[in-house]
């Protein structure tokens, strides 16, 4: 449901760009990767940390 409202929406904007390649499979020029800026870098841990957790 989330994918067809994604592909029939005039403009969809995503915080992550693998959100706006598994969703948005039609019209890719009217989806927009907008980083989410209310995380502070500092608190971001790789993805090498992150298997290690």
């Amino acid at each position: 449901m989330n994918r067809w409202c994604v592909n029939n929406a005039n403009l969809t904007i995503f915080t992550q760009s693998q959100y706006q390649q598994s969703l948005l499979t039609k019209r890719q020029e009217r989806g927009h990767v907008i980083h989410a800026s209310w995380i502070d870098e500092e608190n971001i841990i790789s993805e090498a940390d992150a298997e290690e957790i």
